[in-house]
């Protein structure tokens, strides 16, 4: 098994024993430092810092606009959690699932997301920095702040419209049947990722490295680039209808 594989899977079968026993037990707010489950709580606002909820089942939980920096969620299930505005800068929730949640507007700035797999809500979330290496990501991060964050070797499946990727890591990802219309990929690093039915009309693609074979994507002439873009052998960028624009329009 390879060895990001076995990191993942270790991590979802810790908290097997908990899932089980989900719907008969009535947990209280958990002590950190505790394995636990967490269901149906209103944690609204609450100031949990460096709270340590490594291994545990959390469903149906409200967490908006809470003091979450640095937590640690690792090797955890997450289930229709709310985390929307809440503080997350710097949380761990590597090797987790994160199912239904919603992290609108939540400042998850230098987060660890590694290895986890996501089908949740990150519209406008501040994931600058953040890493979300090896990933499956699904659902939303419409108008998310991702500049500088690593997504390398994850399958994106998603809506990135008007998200900021400004310098983010790409490279070597499965990217299919996203959005990035209207964009922002200054400066990213694709190389050698596969992408199918990604849309990129309007994108900004100036100083972007764009190395990737791609199948059924879709650009118009408000999709840009500038001489330091780098393409593939095999992608003619005027054939593709995108427009070249000066190198001073690319910052």
């Amino acid at each position: 098994m390879p060895m990001r594989t076995a990191i993942w899977t270790s991590g979802l079968f810790a908290c097997l024993p908990a899932l089980l026993a989900l719907s008969s037990v009535q947990a209280e707010l958990p002590s950190p430092q505790m394995r636990s489950v967490l269901k149906k709580k209103g944690c609204s606002g609450a100031s949990l810092r460096d709270a340590d909820w490594r291994q545990s089942i959390i469903v149906d939980t409200l967490f908006p606009r809470a003091k979450l920096d640095r937590a640690n969620f690792s090797n955890s299930f997450l289930l229709g959690v709310s985390f929307q505005k809440a503080d997350l800068s710097q949380a761990s929730l590597t090797c987790s699932i994160l199912s239904g949640c919603d992290f609108r507007g939540a400042p998850l700035a230098m987060a660890e997301l590694s290895y986890c797999y996501s089908r949740s809500d990150f519209d406008g979330a501040d994931l600058r920095g953040a890493n979300l290496t090896a990933c499956r990501l699904f659902g939303s991060f419409r108008e998310g702040k991702l500049a500088g964050a690593n997504l390398s070797t994850s399958v994106i499946e998603a809506n990135c419209e008007k998200a900021n990727l400004r310098g983010a890591v790409l490279h070597g990802c499965i990217i299919r049947s996203t959005s990035f219309v209207n964009a922002d990929l200054r400066k990213a690093d694709l190389t050698g990722s596969l992408l199918k039915a990604v849309d990129f009309r309007g994108a900004n693609l100036c100083g972007t490295d764009f190395a990737v074979t791609t199948y059924d994507c879709r650009f118009d002439n408000k999709t840009l680039y500038d001489a330091s873009t780098r393409f593939s052998l095999l992608f003619d960028p005027k054939a593709n209808g995108l427009t070249l624009v000066k190198e001073r329009n690319k910052d």
